[in-house]
């Protein structure tokens, strides 16, 4: 049996993992205590995101005054004047990267247990640092998006992916490049007439054949692109290509090979194991186990890389 007897570690067997949120008596009092005090601390936050006041480039503004980086970096600091939305070491921590939300088996937001339609691809529970992503920065970094499976329209009109760039742009870091990979082909005159907001029209670089997971292979961004750019670039990657041989190739190639996880900064992955709660939706996709994910993502925050799963 796995931890707390979820059967988190048997493969091939979909784990129940929304219990511990609802009930007292699958874990034990101090741990469901210490979940619903997360849970509320992650709802004031997540107002606190929302009620946010838009910030300028804050690249920029280093440019201009590079001996004030520091006070310019403050700037994305959601509340300079109250303590921490997360108290009691809620949140995981990595010295280059800041905080980031703690790996948790529902992989998503924790309110799909509740209304799996509402939250299943609401990315509220992703926690970002942007004030120690803006001290990393130097004057001449390049911030780069490598998107793998960057459909604009399999969620209809809501895309998680416009929804966090808008995010990182509302914090004041905006893209100079956005790599966009998608297998399933496209009209381009759909993709920058209608599915792309103008906003992104001069950054936006669409690519519309699958990525590959082989090395060297120029359709492999990890190489490809990557090598292009430098560590004291802020480089994002986003990987959900529904393909699960591919897409475990591509993130153990970030966890093994230090000069390319060297130069990733954000890493956003939904990995498809076998869980309960998404079984309908991610049927003959699932490989692996729950402990599985937890190591992957844990080893790849060792590396500093701030891993997120994503929706």
């Amino acid at each position: 049996m796995g931890p707390l007897g979820l059967n988190w570690t048997i493969a091939g067997r979909s784990a129940h993992t929304c219990h511990i949120f609802v009930a007292e008596n699958i874990t034990n009092k101090d741990v469901f205590g210490e979940i619903n005090s997360y849970s509320t601390s992650l709802d004031k936050h997540t107002d606190a995101v929302q009620k946010f006041e838009p910030i300028n480039d804050l690249l920029k503004a280093i440019q201009k005054e590079e001996d004030k980086q520091d006070k310019i970096c403050q700037r994305a600091r959601l509340d300079p004047s109250k303590e921490s939305f997360f108290p009691n070491e809620q949140l995981s921590y990595s010295s280059k990267q800041g905080y980031m939300e703690p790996l948790l088996p529902t992989m998503r937001h924790h309110k799909i247990c509740v209304d799996i339609k509402k939250y299943m691809t609401n990315i509220d529970y992703i926690v970002h640092d942007f004030e120690t992503m803006c001290k990393n920065l130097k004057p001449y970094s390049k911030r780069v998006f490598i998107d793998m499976g960057a459909s604009l329209d399999f969620h209809e009109d809501d895309q998680p992916v416009v929804r966090l760039l808008s995010l990182y742009e509302k914090f004041g870091f905006v893209f100079d490049h956005i790599y966009a990979f998608e297998i399933n082909p496209y009209d381009a005159n759909d993709v920058y007439k209608k599915l792309l907001p103008e906003k992104y029209m001069g950054s936006y670089h669409w690519i519309n054949v699958g990525v590959s997971d082989k090395k060297e292979d120029r359709l492999n961004p990890l190489y490809s692109i990557l090598k292009t750019f430098e560590e004291d670039d802020f480089v994002v990657v986003k990987l959900d290509i529904d393909s699960p041989t591919i897409e475990r190739n591509l993130a153990n190639t970030l966890r093994e090979n230090d000069d390319i996880s060297r130069l990733v900064d954000q890493f956003y992955f939904e990995h498809h194991v076998f869980q309960r709660e998404m079984h309908p939706y991610w049927l003959g996709t699932m490989r692996g186990t729950i402990e599985e994910s937890f190591k992957l993502f844990h080893d790849l925050r060792k590396k500093g890389i701030a891993a997120h799963y994503w929706v």
